[in-house]
């Protein structure tokens, strides 16, 4: 399947993050969804920067990301879930 480069997020790949990705590590982990949606954030959205000799750390915000990089950060998660908690997310059969 080719992925948009350039359009936003779907509602279903949104929905597939929030109420399947997002769902299952929070049932594991007892942490809640949007705990886990701001730490994935700093773990696949960020980068550190230097403004006058200080290091920041800048987030994207993932509803500005196109469809295929929306589609790698939860590519990303999934399998994070997998090696880091042995947790075997349902893949999504389509979330375009």
């Amino acid at each position: 399947m080719v992925i948009p480069d350039n359009e936003k997020p779907t509602v279903n790949q949104s929905g597939y993050l929030w109420g399947v990705v997002y769902k299952s590590i929070s049932e594991y982990t007892g942490e809640d969804p949007e705990s886990l949606h701001k730490h994935f954030k700093k773990m696949f959205l960020s980068e550190r920067i230097e403004v006058g000799g200080e290091r920041l750390l800048i987030l994207k915000n993932s509803s500005r990301l196109s469809q295929k990089e929306y589609s790698e950060f939860i590519d990303n998660i999934v399998r994070w879930a997998w090696h880091e908690l042995s947790i075997n997310i349902p893949i999504a059969e389509k979330y375009d």
